[in-house]
């Protein structure tokens, strides 16, 4: 109803399209200026000496995951994180990382005003905050211009900038390039699932199937695609298109299906621009 009263989506191929920061109205003192960067999407660990690596989980949510883990075993990883997943597996090094109870923080949130200043409600002497380990690599390799903590979390009581205008565009879409598929060929799509958040939680096991295909449910099929192959239990569904393959996004499989090669943007990989072939 509300995307109604803003005339969105009235059309199968309409969007919506919005930049978020919630950081925005903060005099940010953490914020830096990196001097070399790389893109997420096809980078290649192994060009560095040292990987640190905080929470995230590339080899799950990164594109071609065979390359990944490739990479990641001819570098030094250092992973910082509060659990084990898939991509701590190949740390060298790992610092286990503090809670949010464990720690001072501040919370933002993406759609309204509200900020939260959390205190320290547990003790954990096992553990360390981002903050300490920053203020210990100052001290070991005698950088200075460290501020105290509680100086970095005062930078979130003020706001600083008027908050920009937002406009919202419904834009049709018209001319979309399509795959040339054969007849044995699908697409692939990873859409978001509404049962899951990433990789660290519960994820969707099945390949989505129009029922056309006359496989069983639970039946267990390969897919490959030019970067590997993967075997998955099917799950119909006679709401997707007959020549496409939904594999959620989070499932521990689906990237060794997709490719890190780089969008005609150069900036994002073309996750969906391969084709697939099934096999019993």
């Amino acid at each position: 109803k509300v995307f109604d009263k803003l005339n969105l989506f009235e059309n199968k191929n309409n969007g919506v399209w919005y930049l978020g920061d919630s950081g925005y109205p903060f005099d940010n003192k953490i914020t830096t200026i990196p001097t070399h960067t790389t893109t997420y999407a096809n980078v290649k660990f192994d060009d560095y000496d040292i990987v640190f690596i905080q929470g995230a989980n590339p080899v799950i949510s990164s594109p071609n995951m065979n390359f990944i883990i490739d990479s990641l075993k001819n570098t030094f990883v250092i992973y910082m994180g509060i659990i084990e997943n898939d991509t701590s597996k190949y740390a060298d090094i790992i610092i286990p990382a503090k809670t949010f109870l464990q720690k001072k923080d501040v919370r933002l949130s993406y759609s309204h005003d509200e900020i939260r200043y959390c205190e320290v409600c547990e003790e954990n002497d096992n553990a360390i905050s981002e903050y300490e380990l920053t203020n210990y690599l100052f001290k070991e390799f005698g950088f200075s211009g460290l501020l105290s903590e509680d100086e970095y979390l005062e930078c979130f009581k003020i706001p600083v900038h008027d908050k920009p205008k937002i406009k919202f565009v419904a834009q049709k879409t018209k001319n979309v390039e399509l795959l040339e598929l054969a007849n044995d060929e699908f697409y692939l799509l990873t859409s978001k699932s509404i049962n899951t958040i990433n990789s660290q939680f519960k994820y969707n096991k099945y390949a989505y199937i129009h029922p056309q295909h006359n496989f069983k449910d639970e039946e267990i099929i390969t897919i490959a695609s030019p970067t590997g192959k993967i075997k998955i239990a099917v799950k119909n569904d006679d709401s997707i298109y007959p020549n496409t393959v939904l594999i959620y996004a989070g499932n521990k499989q689906v990237n060794i299906l997709t490719s890190n090669k780089l969008s005609s943007c150069k900036t994002n990989a073309t996750f969906q621009d391969i084709k697939l072939t099934i096999c019993r």
